[in-house]
């Protein structure tokens, strides 16, 4: 129903702990909202919500973009405390006399009904119809598609979320160690690039990148797990760690952090390799985050995903998403996909992969994906 597995950082089991532990505050409950359905009863006095963010409520039938009254039912949640869904652009309350004194801005102001973040960030990235994605290269790493009907990993991998575009949803796996893989390398493994960046005014990350590029792809059949917090996306596995695999006396440094970088390239391509069987199709990813800010980086991720990457000019994200909903709810564009042609700069570049790299990278992923269910429960 709600596309989803059950995970504790989402508001059901959250409403289920309050029952068990807190019984007295329980029996107070009026309504439960989401953070920024809170923000909004504060500023417009209404009790509204969007169905992006309400798909991580566990509560949410994805199909009909709507509380599942079957689950509600289930868990004995009483509809009533749940606020009324309206779509993300639409208005969804206007600023009160009160909030209007509060904080200087205009009363009667629309309010958008908004989004979650990872919606948000979606539209902040110009992506509104099917086959475009976006790829974002933070600690952690997420990756996810728009897609013109709903979409489910039937093992609870991947999340399946309505779009903060009326009639769309996205499917997102999530890898937990990104750029958290190579800032870990850098402050347990990098002692002499880390003190040679500081003596010469370098960046310590510029200098492991180009000792990675000195390192054919592949790193000479060296392969690093990077499941250093255990694992999301495709695995959902909390006692999952990390690994350097094929380690013999010709490696050194650089293959090892070669081998790291592309480890984080394979993790991204288990997930679309995971949301292709679920139908999902790709033309083309944003590339976002700190990580993306790499050039060399930037085309080892697009040679091991077999796709092109496409770098936007700025990266307002989930903010500009936010001022793209609102535009559509004051009236200013007609709907969220002409507001994101007027208001979203063309891509400052487009990556293509190499074929010959993508083709090399594909047969080492098929070993990459290997490693993991044979070390399953040796670790952890």
């Amino acid at each position: 129903i709600t596309g989803n597995a059950a995970s504790a950082g989402m508001q059901a089991p959250k409403i289920l702990w309050l029952r068990e532990h807190e019984p007295d505050a329980y029996r107070r409950l009026a309504k439960v909202l989401l953070p920024k359905d809170f923000v909004r009863l504060r500023l417009a006095g209404t009790y509204r919500t969007d169905p992006a963010d309400a798909s991580g409520t566990l509560l949410f039938d994805l199909n009909a973009r709507n509380w599942s009254e079957d689950l509600l039912a289930a868990l004995e949640i009483q509809r009533d405390w749940l606020p009324d869904v309206v779509e993300s652009p639409e208005l969804a309350g206007r600023l009160t006399a009160e909030a209007a004194s509060l904080t200087g801005l205009p009363e009667g102001l629309p309010v958008a009904a908004g989004a979650g973040d990872n919606a948000g960030a979606a539209l902040g990235a110009g992506v509104v119809r099917p086959g475009q994605g976006v790829l974002s290269v933070g600690t952690s790493g997420t990756i996810f598609v728009h897609g013109g009907q709903a979409m489910r990993d039937p093992n609870g991998a991947l999340n399946g979320f309505c779009a903060a575009a009326p009639g769309g949803w996205h499917l997102m796996g999530v890898i937990l160690a990104a750029g958290g893989a190579l800032r870990w390398y850098r402050d347990a493994v990098a002692f002499e690039e880390r003190a040679r960046a500081a003596a010469d005014g370098k960046d310590v990350y510029d200098l492991l990148l180009a000792e990675a590029a000195e390192v054919p792809p592949g790193a000479d059949g060296l392969f690093f797990l990077p499941y250093l917090s255990g694992e999301r996306s495709p695995h959902m596995d909390a006692s999952a760690r990390g690994a350097w695999i094929g380690l013999t006396l010709s490696h050194d440094r650089r293959h090892m952090v070669r081998a790291l970088l592309e480890g984080v390239g394979f993790a991204y391509r288990d997930c679309l390799v995971r949301m292709r069987a679920q139908g999902a199709e790709f033309g083309e990813l944003v590339v976002v985050g700190g990580g993306a800010r790499s050039a060399a980086w930037r085309q080892m991720l697009a040679d091991q995903l077999g796709l092109p990457l496409v770098v936007p000019q700025a990266e307002e994200g989930p903010a500009m998403g936010g001022a793209i909903l609102a535009s559509v709810a004051a009236g200013l564009q007609p709907d969220v996909e002409q507001a994101v042609a007027a208001m979203i700069r063309p891509p400052a570049r487009r990556i293509e992969p190499d074929p010959e790299r993508a083709a090399a990278y594909a047969r080492l992923h098929e070993r990459y994906a290997a490693f993991y269910p044979a070390l399953r429960g040796l670790t952890g």
